[in-house]
């Protein structure tokens, strides 16, 4: 039988174990030079909108594959001891191809660089890839005309007279008048703040038909409503397809890291299409800003949410060139460990991000300045997160049967994982009821598993977290979700499933670790459920450390602090 191994290390493929716990030291440690090679890149374009929009710059490791290929990189060099003659490395990438061929032929291993498709895949793929800008050009053309023709005769109600506070939101199908994203904010401001106040909604996740109804519903309350669309002009959106052409004409030199030259990645960043759609929408809102500022009105503040992607950069950077006397802030009213989603010294230098970024509690000003140590973070309201001071979850009687909830997130290889670790272990807790709370972004219908145990399991998408928290014994939570962080809030114990270890960002530093816990493998998961289902029914110091974590997390949403929010 053959020693040899596969590494693949395509994007999202599956490592070997080994290599796995290799790839997720290395992307734990390497968030900080990876962010200061990108400032130290993106130092060459501080005046090009269209540098600081593009993918090269965003950082962003799930929307494009220059972290996971450095990370890849970095791994083969600390761990060459690891590779030896035979072994064959599996690639996905025409790029990283080419450099890893140089790697190898430098470290005279007999190592074999396999395509992990084959070449009429590879072809479609690339045709799909040359079609992609088309199609995003064309999808954000139809969403402006269909957004003009369902507001002909709207006209903002702006008085020049008095203060204007504008606040980027997102309407999606179901909260087009109604806010998801300040939930409750409108509600709670007197009616003279509400005469300053008026939200700019952006459609996302809308057909035509859905956006052309939004349009039609949003234009009967030019109260609280500008319609960003009604504003915007064929020549915007012109100048906004320009940055195909423009982006591609940027000059980089040379760029180094840990022994390779990368200057290739780079190249193929800037020319990629993974940002574009958030780069044509940044730069909208860029025109937006202008259009705006050419009204007769006053605008004191600007709040984005903010995410720190190309939509959030042509934001910020319309208010700094052209209603530069508006204070702007952006809030986050959600919690990330993704590195993108925390600014930079260099992005704050280029003004492409807010003078001030809200956190939704004490917990996340530290994290927020992991790369930008002097960043203005200040603490607002937990618009998304209010029902949590409303309820607090009552302990079962320890003779019923357990309920642990599996709340998944949008990551559908994390839900794979997650399911097939529980389901294993539920075959030694048969005393458990088990039900799965589903992601919007991820239904089952997109997980594939072998052992389909799990589908004797209640499932109820519809249901509100509210409401299956209010029956739960203990929460089984994921990386890259704020469910753990709920659960805990109330007083139910929560155990992250995290396949093969190595994780951050699941709560923040500072919350106890006493009623959370992580569990890496089925024996890990055996162990803690158990433990945790007996603190929920008899440990009577839940409710006090839940209290503690609440307030630490998220900050109260009273007349006060949305006030506040708005005014100060």
């Amino acid at each position: 039988m053959s020693d040899y191994v596969y590494i693949d290390l395509s994007w999202h493929a599956q490592l070997p174990s080994k290599w796995e716990l290799f790839y997720r030291e290395i992307s734990l440690n390497l968030r900080k030079d990876f962010c200061s090679l990108i400032d130290d890149v993106s130092s060459s374009w501080d005046d090009s909108l269209d540098g600081w929009l593009a993918s090269a710059s965003m950082r962003d490791q799930y929307s494009s594959r220059l972290f996971h290929d450095i990370v890849t990189l970095v791994m083969l060099k600390n761990y060459n001891h690891e590779i030896k003659d035979g072994d064959s490395i599996v690639i996905d990438d025409p790029t990283m191809f080419a450099i890893l061929n140089i790697y190898t032929n430098n470290n005279q291993k007999k190592i074999q660089i396999i395509w992990s498709t084959p070449l009429m895949t590879r072809m479609i793929k690339s045709i799909r890839t040359l079609l992609s800008p088309l199609r995003t050009h064309f999808r954000i053309f139809s969403e402006w005309l269909t957004a003009k023709l369902g507001s002909l005769d709207y006209t903002p109600n702006l008085d020049p007279n008095k203060d204007l506070i504008v606040i980027d939101t997102f309407a999606i199908p179901g909260f087009v008048l109604e806010d998801r994203y300040y939930s409750g904010l409108w509600e709670l401001l007197s009616q003279q703040d509400k005469n300053k106040v008026r939200f700019i909604p952006q459609f996302s996740e809308m057909t035509l038909n859905q956006i052309y109804k939004a349009t039609i519903d949003i234009k009967q309350h030019p109260e609280r409503f500008i319609l960003k669309d009604q504003l915007i002009k064929l020549t915007d959106l012109l100048w906004a397809a320009g940055h195909w052409y423009r982006r591609n004409k940027i000059n980089i030199s040379r760029v180094d890291f840990s022994g390779f030259e990368i200057t290739p990645l780079i190249r193929r960043e800037l020319s990629s299409a993974s940002a574009l759609n958030g780069a044509l929408r940044g730069l909208l809102n860029y025109r937006f800003v202008k259009r705006l500022s050419l009204l007769e009105c006053n605008v004191v503040k600007a709040i984005d949410w903010f995410e720190n992607q190309g939509i959030d950069r042509g934001w910020s950077a319309g208010f700094r060139l052209f209603l530069p006397k508006a204070t702007t802030l952006g809030y986050q009213g959600f919690s990330s460990s993704a590195i993108s989603t925390k600014p930079t010294t260099a992005e704050q230098r280029a003004g492409v991000i807010p003078q001030t970024i809200a956190v939704m509690g004490s917990a996340f000003i530290k994290p927020l300045r992991e790369f930008c140590p002097d960043l203005n973070v200040t603490v607002a309201p937990a618009f998304r997160f209010k029902w949590v001071w409303d309820f607090i979850a009552s302990h079962k009687n320890p003779n019923t049967k357990p309920i642990v909830i599996i709340a998944l997130t949008g990551e559908v290889t994390i839900c794979r994982k997650v399911l097939e670790l529980v389901s294993e272990a539920s075959k030694e807790m048969t005393e458990i009821e088990y039900k799965i709370k589903t992601h919007p972004r991820a239904p089952l219908s997109s997980i594939f598993l072998k052992d389909d145990s799990w589908k004797k399991w209640a499932i109820n998408a519809s249901r509100s977290l509210k409401e299956e928290f209010s029956v739960a014994t203990l929460v089984i939570g994921t990386e890259f979700s704020t469910v753990g962080m709920e659960a805990v809030s109330i007083g139910l114990p929560t155990i992250f499933v995290v396949p093969q270890g190595g994780v951050s960002g699941l709560m923040p530093e500072g919350v106890p670790d006493t009623m959370w816990s992580i569990a890496t493998d089925v024996d890990s998961l055996v162990q803690l459920v158990p433990e945790f289902v007996e603190m929920s029914n008899h440990d009577s110091n839940i409710l006090k450390l839940a209290g503690e974590a609440r307030s630490y997390m998220f900050e109260p949403v009273t007349n006060q602090t949305a006030i506040k929010f708005i005014t100060a």
